[in-house]
């Protein structure tokens, strides 16, 4: 303890005690500026930071030839500004609550040796501005650390939702392996083990041969845009769509590492909307961003039942500038219309009213007919190796040109992958920055739409092999299913078309850098009774199962399986999470917000995905323990039928399980 002090009142009768202690240093923090956006309900710096960017714009626009330079000076301009716009206003701050603590102290002295009426109102209102002060000052710490627990925790809230969804896990590593094995838990030496990790993830292993693209793409029939698709794609960015894509854009996310969120564009856009597109015109014409602005910060999230210690455990999330993610949402904007016409039907992720359910459907039509068969087929799940991250870019260029996309909108494209870096944060620790040369970055509007434009090459593949079995069910030929990099292949007569397969993906990777797990793939057999496959799978070290996951479902040989066991699977879970929450001191009101935040969910996605009636009983046994969990086990005491009805009728909203 260095210092101690008591307080003067404010917030309530009592008097708080000042501490300060000394603690030994952690890890450095990264320096990272954040714009803070409670000053977008400051009107003083509105109106300030309006008229610094006119009289910025007056003086430097007709100075500076190259706008991407300056763009870069604007963006410094706003940092620095803003730096000491909330400088100031927190010294102000600060000083104002000093000088009113000073002198309720004097007042509180004064009255402890004549207590006055005069002085008791002075002290009072003292105290009460005092007292607005400092919860002004909680509002922006609360803020700043969304920790919103302590007013809204038991409240049916959207803090209530980020509590239930206890799958998505904020990664606080302590420890993970190097490539040599070695447990490392020091933050410098873990932040310097995923900087190598995703450095040698992310750098190209292939020297790019135009020629065996061009031989895999060639006798490929793959769709190609119209050439007045091409035409539109091709045409310039305007003012208008730049806004459209601001407006769509996620609000009250992490900013990248220049600080800037897309708010403060939105709130300043009649004065820097012009300058960011003749910024994005110039940066296509030129080829690239300038400087350092092409630099996505890797923030890591662990998959769900992964091994922390895994470099391999963790999803990297590329957190872009705002102002590149803008550009990419525009691009992601004008592709995405074009996509249902360019990929097939097999492909279901990321397309617009496509579905995965489309893809559970099928799959179930085909287990039915197969074992109503006088055949055996099989179905063959694949496991991808970071399929998003090992995607090379010139054969994704070769592909649009292979589609008929015009120059122009695939230079746009490119300009995204000229020279990107990236650093990876780990806690507070920034790694130092590494050049990435290859991957789909996960978090930039555009990387889902061009990886899976770049599958569809593959997929056509399989689908144009002579040499491939494919499963046929009522004369409709099944070669394929897709979901993003989720593959089921069906086969019938597994030991003759599965070395013709395992070469198609092996001429596809030598040119794209797509790579299967052989040893994470599973063959399930259909219609057989042996349960055993041929001895090629064997050699391929690819198990044999009678059971795999797809897209969130359990996968049976036998439909009746796969529906008994999946609906039962979530019985169990909502009993299990009903349990959990029923310790809690949750109102009323907060355990029916848990029944449509938490267990609503779980039993529409079983039922959307399986559109088949669930076991005998199923919904009286979800009921009964929806009706316990409500009441906390005690005998209802309103009928069930009137809290399912809508709030304006005066029910709550339960839903309405009834089967």
């Amino acid at each position: 303890m260095l210092y101690f002090a008591l307080l003067p009142m404010s917030l309530s009768d009592h008097r708080a005690v000042f501490g300060k202690l000394a603690i030994s240093p952690g890890p450095k923090r990264a320096a990272r500026w954040r714009f803070s956006c409670t000053l977008l309900q400051n009107e003083t710096f509105l109106r300030e930071m309006k008229e610094q960017l006119d009289q910025f714009f007056k003086i430097n626009r007709s100075s500076v030839d190259d706008p991407r330079v300056l763009w870069s000076a604007v963006k410094g301009f706003i940092r620095d500004k803003t730096i000491g716009f909330a400088s100031n206003l927190n010294k102000t701050r600060w000083k104002h609550i000093v000088d009113l603590e000073n002198r309720i102290s004097t007042l509180e002295r004064s009255l402890s040796l004549n207590a006055t009426s005069d002085l008791i109102l002075e002290r009072d209102l003292l105290m009460k501005d005092l007292n607005q002060l400092l919860r002004n000052k909680s509002d922006f710490l609360i803020h700043r650390t969304r920790q919103l627990h302590y007013l809204y925790s038991a409240q049916p809230s959207h803090l209530l939702a980020l509590k239930l969804k206890t799958n998505e896990q904020l990664a606080h590593i302590t420890s993970v392996k190097s490539s040599t094995g070695k447990l490392c838990s020091d933050p410098n030496e873990v932040n310097d083990v995923f900087c190598s990790f995703y450095s040698n993830l992310y750098s190209s292993e292939f020297i790019y041969n135009e020629q065996a693209c061009k031989s895999f793409l060639n006798p490929l029939q793959l769709p190609k845009l119209s050439y007045d698709s091409a035409l539109e794609l091709d045409t310039p960015i305007t003012l208008s769509e730049l806004y459209k894509a601001l407006l769509s854009m996620n609000k009250n996310k992490s900013p990248g590492l220049d600080g800037i969120p897309p708010e403060f564009y939105l709130a300043f856009w009649p004065q820097i909307g012009p300058l960011l597109l003749e910024m994005i015109h110039s940066t296509i014409t030129k080829g690239s961003f300038f400087n350092n602005s092409n630099i996505a910060i890797i923030s890591l999230l662990l998959k769900k039942g992964k091994e922390p210690s895994e470099c391999s455990s963790y999803r990297p999330i590329s957190i872009l500038n705002a102002d590149i993610k803008l550009f990419a949402k525009v691009l992601a904007s004008r592709l995405e219309p074009h996509l249902s016409t360019l990929i097939h039907v097999d492909q279901t992720g990321f397309i617009k009213n496509r579905l995965a359910s489309d893809n559970v459907r099928r799959l179930l039509h085909i287990i039915e007919a197969s074992n109503t068969a006088d055949f055996s087929n099989g179905i063959l799940s694949l496991d991808a190796e970071k399929a998003f991250d090992r995607l090379e870019w010139h054969f994704l260029w070769q592909v649009l040109y292979h589609m008929g996309f015009g120059h122009n909108f695939v230079s746009m494209i490119q300009t995204l992958y000229n020279d990107p870096t990236a650093t990876v944060l780990t806690g507070i620790i920034c790694s130092k920055q590494f050049p990435i040369s290859r991957g789909s970055r996960q978090g930039c509007p555009l990387s889902p739409l061009l990886f899976v434009l770049s599958l569809e090459p593959l997929a056509q593949a399989v689908r144009q092999s002579v040499s491939h079995n494919p499963i046929v069910i009522h004369n409709t030929i099944h070669f394929i299913s897709l979901y993003a990099d989720d593959i089921l292949l069906f086969l019938h007569n597994v030991s003759h078309s599965l070395p013709h397969i395992l070469s198609i993906f092996k001429d596809f990777g030598q040119v794209s850098g797509y790579k299967i797990n052989w040893g994470k793939s599973v063959l399930l057999p259909l219609n057989s009774s042996t349960g055993q496959a041929p001895a090629t799978v064997a050699t391929m070290n690819i198990s044999v199962v009678q059971m795999f996951k797809y897209l969130g479902i359990s996968i049976f040989p036998t439909v009746s399986a796969i529906v008994t066991n999946n609906y039962n699977k979530v019985l169990a879970e909502v009993q299990n999470s009903l349990q959990k929450w029923s310790s809690p001191a949750l109102s009323f009101h907060s355990r029916i917000s848990v029944i449509k935040m938490n267990i609503l969910p779980r039993i529409n996605f079983v039922s959307s995905m399986l559109p088949l009636a669930p076991p005998k009983g199923y919904w009286k046994k979800i009921n009964l323990l929806l009706s316990k969990f409500i009441w906390a086990g005690k005998r209802p005491r309103i009928k069930i039928s009137v809290l399912q009805r809508p709030k304006k009728s005066g029910g709550l909203g339960l839903p309405n399980l009834k089967g």
